[in-house]
C-alpha cells in the first residue's frame, strides 16, 4: 500500500505523541513508586556544579548546613582564625609570644582582633595561621571607641574569609561557637556554649590585666572565653559570626563577652571609605 505524505505526517505526529506519553507516565511512575524526581536530579546536578565553582572564602555557605555537627563548623571556620604574635627583641634575644586571637573578614586580607591585643608601640607582631604560614602586618587600623582594630596583612589569599551574620537579630539561649589561642598557649581551641544575655556593660583588660575600656552592648556566653581567646570569632551554629570574643570574665564561672559583629562591619566601612577614626 503506497503511504500518502499526509499518512506520513500523521504517523510522525503519533509517534511523538506516544513518546511525550510515555515519558510523562515513566516520570510519574519514578515519582511515585521509587521516588525519583528527573528533573530536580537535573538542577541538583547543576547546583551542586556551581556550587564546586564558588571561592574558598564562601565555604561555610556551601559546607555548613543546620544540620551540620560543632566539629563540622569548627573545621571548616577554623581555616580562617590566626593567631597574633608579639615580637620583640630582649638582650639581643628575639622572644615571640601569642598574644591573642584573629579571623579573617575580607578578600583584601583584613583581619579583625580586638585592639588591646596589638596595643604594644614596641612589639611587632605578625599573624600566623592554622598550617603554621606566617604573614606580615602593612596596617593596624585601631578603633578608638571599641576594643576593635583592624589588621592589613600581606599575601592574604592563603586563608578564607568568615561569613558576618548580622548580630542585630540575636537571641538568648542561641548555641554559640568560640575559636581561640586559649591561655595564649593552645591554638585553634574550640569552646561552645549559648547566649547568656544581650546589651551588657562591662570593662575590658588587657594582657597585663589592666582596665582597657569600658565596652557597652555586648553578648553574654557561657562559652569559655579567656586572655588568648581575645579577637577570636564567636559563631553561630551556622557557621558566621555573630561576636567578637573579648576577654573580660576574670574571676567569673561561665561568663564570657563578646563585641557583636555589626561593630565590625561599621568599622570594615570606614576602613574602606578611607575614613580617619580618632
Amino acid at each position: 500500500m503506497k503511504i500518502t505524505p499526509q499518512v506520513k505526517t500523521f504517523l510522525l505526529g503519533l509517534s511523538v505523541s506516544i513518546l511525550i506519553l510515555i515519558s510523562f507516565f515513566a516520570g510519574a511512575i519514578a515519582d511515585r513508586v521509587f521516588v525519583v524526581k528527573p528533573i530536580n536530579f537535573l538542577t541538583n546536578k547543576n547546583k551542586f556544579q556551581s556550587q564546586n565553582k564558588v571561592d574558598e572564602s564562601t565555604r561555610l555557605s556551601t559546607l555548613v548546613s543546620p544540620e551540620a555537627s560543632i566539629a563540622d563548623v569548627a573545621e571548616v571556620a577554623a581555616e580562617s582564625v590566626v593567631t597574633i604574635i608579639a615580637r620583640r627583641e630582649k638582650s639581643a634575644f628575639e622572644v615571640r609570644r601569642d598574644v591573642g586571637t584573629g579571623f579573617v573578614v575580607s578578600e583584601a586580607g583584613l583581619v579583625v582582633t580586638n585592639k588591646h591585643v596589638v596595643s604594644d608601640q614596641e612589639a611587632e607582631y605578625l599573624i600566623v595561621d592554622k598550617n603554621n604560614n606566617e604573614y606580615s602586618i602593612l596596617e593596624i587600623y585601631p578603633d578608638p571607641t571599641n576594643d576593635l582594630a583592624l589588621i592589613k596583612i600581606d599575601n592574604s589569599s592563603l586563608i578564607p574569609e568568615l561569613l558576618l551574620a548580622d548580630s542585630a537579630y540575636l537571641r538568648v539561649g542561641e548555641e554559640v561557637i568560640a575559636i581561640g589561642t586559649a591561655l595564649g598557649e593552645f591554638r585553634h581551641t574550640v569552646t561552645t556554649g549559648v547566649i547568656s544575655g544581650l546589651g551588657r556593660s562591662v570593662q575590658s583588660i588587657d594582657s597585663e590585666l589592666k582596665k582597657v575600656d569600658d565596652l557597652t552592648g555586648l553578648i553574654q556566653t557561657d562559652a569559655a572565653i579567656n586572655l588568648g581567646n581575645s579577637g577570636g570569632p564567636l559563631l553561630d551554629r551556622l557557621g558566621q559570626v555573630i561576636g567578637v570574643n573579648v576577654a573580660v570574665g576574670v574571676g567569673l564561672d561561665n561568663v564570657s563577652f563578646a563585641l557583636p559583629i555589626n561593630l565590625v562591619k561599621n568599622l570594615m566601612s570606614n576602613y574602606e571609605a578611607g575614613v580617619i577614626l580618632q
